[in-house]
This record gives structure tokens, sequence and C-alpha cells, in this order.
């Protein structure tokens, strides 16, 4: 009778076999790691590009039921710093008909809450705020009706210069919460560039005569400008944003490089300016 002896792994080879393991399982974490961030990566860079997409389509809205009159207080801040426009508006800003707003009639807002502003819970949000003479008591019987708001006959305001300085002391002051809400978050940078339709009367009045012409002086807008192109710079995520916040003045623009996005859009609001070619 055969005797079989059996033969077992030396303790050499377990260890051998273990550090193989341990290394194929080290290299299948890191691509299943890697295949995780870079599926959350692209989640998120769908989300920034349907977010960004959403606030353009409502700012243009916005801008586009812009009341174009050279006598009704219109503003855009100068192109150093363009984070701010404000104009009147025929329809209320959240689509609720005319109730209890003059007839849908208001004064629109953009503004971008300083993003560097760590410690404001709000900082980097781009926000509708919109101003009717029903915010409070004080003005509330001042500015009822927006548009006669400074006719001859009207015992407020005697010019639109009036109306202009009251409108912007109401938005610089601190309107409540009620009156303001967010488009967007994760918002570093909010750019306005504004262009005038002209033409020389001495070329005749064919639309082939018409030319747009960028706004490059250093002050602010106060009509109607032609044409408002928006740019609007974002992070992909509140981390993002946060990381962007903290980091050094030198290294914000390589965060952005790698976690943000620039999205631009022309909103054609009309009405060519006749003017003297120059």
């Amino acid at each position: 009778m055969k005797n079989y002896r059996i033969k077992h792994f030396t303790l050499i080879e377990l260890l051998a076999a273990m550090a193989v393991f341990s290394v194929l399982l080290v290299v299948s974490l890191r691509l299943f790691s890697g295949a995780q961030q870079l599926w959350i990566r692209s989640e998120q860079k769908t989300n920034t590009f349907a977010d960004a997409r959403l606030a353009m389509e409502y700012i243009a809205f916005r801008m586009q039921s812009l009341v174009y009159e050279t006598d009704f207080p219109f503003y855009i801040r100068d192109n150093n710093h363009t984070d701010q426009i404000w104009f009147p508006s025929r329809i209320p800003p959240k689509g609720d008909g005319y109730a209890g707003n003059s007839f849908g009639r208001n004064y629109l807002q953009f503004t971008l809450v300083e993003p560097l502003a760590a410690n404001d819970e709000n900082a980097g949000k781009l926000r509708l705020r919109y101003f009717n003479g029903g915010n409070n008591k004080i003005t509330k019987r001042k500015y009822s009706w927006i548009f006669n708001a400074y006719n001859e006959n009207n015992r407020y305001f005697k010019n639109a210069g009036d109306a202009f300085d009251f409108i912007k002391n109401a938005f610089d002051s601190s309107l409540d919460e009620e009156f303001e809400f967010d488009i967007i978050e994760n918002v570093i940078g909010f750019n306005l560039i504004w262009y005038n339709g002209i033409h020389s009367p001495k070329a005749g009045a064919s639309d082939s005569d018409w030319e747009l012409r960028k706004n490059t002086t250093e002050v602010d807008s106060k009509t109607p400008p032609y044409l408002v192109e928006v740019e609007i710079k974002m992070l992909d995520s509140k981390e993002s944003f946060k990381k962007w916040q903290s980091a050094a003045a030198a290294k914000r623009d390589e965060v952005f490089s790698e976690y943000g996005y620039t999205f631009r859009r022309a909103v054609l609001i009309g009405k060519k300016g006749v003017r003297n070619g120059d």
C-alpha cells in the first residue's frame, strides 16, 4: 500500500501570494476610485452647465422685458466692475400676475453677492432683487405707479434724474429677503458688456449701415443699450467654491482653471440709436 504525502505551501510562498494580492487590490481600488471621481466630475459638469443655461435663459428673459425708454431709470455699473444691472420691467419677477405690484411693473436688479465674503453664507450667489414701491411703508405711496412716477404733474419727481436717484437709493439700501431671491450660486464673476447700435445719418437709413459699437468708457450706463453681453464665471460645486475662497490670491486662477467654467450670452434688447458716426 502506497503512502501519499500532502505538500503544503511554505511561509515564503504564502507571503509572496499575499503581497501580489495586496498590490492587485491597491491597483483595483485606485482604478475604482479614479472612475468614481471621473463620474462625480462629469455629473458636476453636467449640472453646472444645466444650471448656467437656465440662469442665462432667466436673465435674458427678464432683460428683454425691459421698458425701453430713455426717461425711465436704467443702470449698468461701469466696465471695470460690471456686476450690477437694474431696469424697469413690464412683468413681475416671479410671474405672479398683477397682484399687489402696480400691474406687475417692477424695477429688477441683478447683482452678485461678493464671492470673497467668507463669513457670508450668501457669498457667490447671483440674485434678483426687485422694487415696486410697496416694499416698505415709506415709499409705497410715493412709488405705487412706476411708469408715471415723474411726469410733469407728479408731485414727487420732477425729472428722470430725480427718479434715478430714488431707485438707486432704494437698491443700495437693504431690502427685505422677501423681495430678493437666488438665481444661481458658486459664482465668482458676473460681468456685463454693453453695445450701442449706431449709424451715420450721411450713410442713409438702410439696415446695412447700422453697426454695433462696444462701450469702452469707464462710466456707468444710464440709458438702455442695444445689446448686452452677459458673462458668468462659476465653479462646479460648493466644495470647489470654498477651495477657491480659501486659496491664496495667486492660486485662485489655478483653482478656477481646474474646477471653473465661463459662460457667455448676448441679450438683444433693441432700439438702435441714431448718432453721428465717429
